[in-house]
């Protein structure tokens, strides 16, 4: 028994199945449906658990580390450290994701990274014995950050590629939304935790616990479905080197070869996707470093924080449906990153003037204003990415690949940049807060130049449908 409805767009059925297994869109060609299975929910809510979890280890020394190098005997910019190598590592681990994507699947993949994560922690538990000198015991937490950076990639950079192989354009933003912004939640958690579960070495073990119990979350991911939810998700992604080589200019087969508009679309949507999470990564990982020599106290900037990232949730969850149900052309989006990346920009340099003291409330409303641009541009550039790649494993490792380079970079350059303790006030961080508007106000110019493409994924998905819709419409007048 199945309930029908019709969809006079594009003339195909839908058809949901007694069993609730899936919902057929069938375009009945001779070889292929079109089917959304609900299975497909199961796999987001794995994907959310894995990053959310991935996203907790590079900043989980952070809120502790004067607490941190006191227990371990170490300095507070070995501690440090411990943050910046899971960003470093993650820079090898995104290029090596898409091979490995490749070969064993999404599932294994998400295997192999949970796998990682188990191991991480407790590695770094095994750093907490007492018996063991500073040295060896900051060796095995510096190796478990290692692992921990190796696993991250692998959750964030699948997200994309299960948004196509499960979702229709009805739905691929908001599941690449829903997705993405786990990991920043996740490194928010890890800023907010670790202070309120005791000793430095209870806090490693908590994270040991979280990342064992997430383990079971990878058996709700699967690769792909039996039938493909479109046209674009029948299709396999080609491989990374092609993706890379016709990115840089070598011609390939088909019509994967970049041209010259679409490789330098691209190389705008990788550096101001770069820039902006870079300046929101580095932003969280230095807070109380840039708002402390003003008078405002951990707590504050705590808060600060805390009102970027939830602002941005919000915003994100308002907007990616809207983007895949009513502003459902590509241009749409290529119209308002075009229109946020400047805002953005402004908006990070306005933040250099409102920092001083006394300004709680304005630096309240910025922070606001920044999550919200931020967070909603994360999904929309990593679907625009997509769509001129049409390689989503791929596209989506180039993009995290350069945000945590430049990630690393801005992290490194303001802390150069600090104020000496002679300074007014002491230790600012006002010239890092010049470095990054400059940076920010110079994507905002160089997005200006993007276009975008006319023949994207949801464009061919919807000629597909149109072009089936009038084959099944002539079949049945003759």
């Amino acid at each position: 028994m199945e309930k029908s409805s019709s969809l006079p767009e594009c003339g195909i059925r839908l058809n949901e199945n007694i069993d609730g297994h899936g919902t057929d869109v069938t375009t009945e060609t001779d070889t292929q449906s079109y089917t959304l299975y609900k299975k497909r929910f199961s796999g987001v809510v794995g994907l959310v658990l894995l990053n959310l979890v991935a996203g907790l280890n590079w900043p989980w020394f952070g809120s502790i580390a004067t607490q941190a190098a006191a227990d371990f005997d170490v300095s507070v910019t070995k501690v440090n450290w411990l943050g910046n190598i899971v960003s470093l590592t993650f820079l090898p681990a995104s290029l090596a994701t898409p091979f490995l994507c490749k070969i064993y699947g999404i599932r294994r993949c998400c295997f192999i990274g949970a796998g990682l994560l188990i191991l991480a922690a407790w590695i770094r538990f095994a750093g907490t014995a007492k018996h063991l000198n500073p040295q060896t015991a900051y060796a095995l937490l510096f190796i478990g950050q290692v692992l921990a950076g190796f696993a991250q990639p692998v959750f964030q950079i699948v997200a994309p590629k299960f948004s196509e192989a499960w979702f229709d354009f009805n739905g691929r933003t908001t599941a690449t939304m829903v997705m993405s912004i786990a990991n920043p939640v996740g490194a928010a958690l890890g800023q907010l935790i670790p202070p309120f579960v005791g000793t430095t070495r209870h806090s490693i073990l908590v994270l040991g616990i979280i990342s064992t119990a997430v383990f079971p979350a990878c058996f709700l991911i699967y690769s792909t479905p039996p039938s493909p939810p479109t046209f674009s998700g029948a299709l396999p992604s080609p491989p990374p080197l092609s993706t890379i080589r016709s990115l840089i200019g070598y011609p390939q087969e088909g019509d994967r070869t970049f041209t010259m508009r679409a490789r330098i679309d691209f190389v705008i949507i990788v550096f101001a996707f770069g820039c902006f999470v870079a300046a929101a990564n580095a932003f969280s990982l230095l807070t109380a470093q840039i708002f402390q020599p003003y008078g405002y106290d951990a707590s504050d900037a705590g808060l600060f924080g805390a009102s970027l990232l939830l602002s941005g949730l919000l915003a994100a969850v308002i907007t990616a449906p809207l983007f895949d149900r009513v502003f459902t052309k590509t241009r749409y989006m290529t119209f308002y990153i075009k229109i946020a990346t400047p805002l953005l920009g402004l908006s990070w340099y306005i933040f250099y003037f409102f920092l001083r003291p006394n300004n709680a409330g304005g630096i309240y409303a910025l922070m606001v204003v920044i999550g919200i641009i931020s967070l909603t541009l994360l999904p929309l550039s990593l679907e625009l990415a997509c769509e001129l790649s049409r390689d989503a494993e791929t596209s989506s490792a180039i993009l995290w690949f350069f945000a945590n380079l430049l990630g690393v970079i801005f992290v490194l350059v303001e802390d150069a940049l600090t104020a000496s303790a002679d300074a007014s006030p002491p230790l600012n961080m006002r010239r890092g807060s010049i470095f990054v508007a400059v940076v920010s106000c110079t994507a905002a110019v160089a997005i200006s130049g993007f276009q975008g493409l006319s023949d994207s994924r949801r464009s061919l998905d919807e000629m597909r449908q149109r072009e089936e819709a009038v084959r099944v419409e002539t079949t049945t007048k003759s």
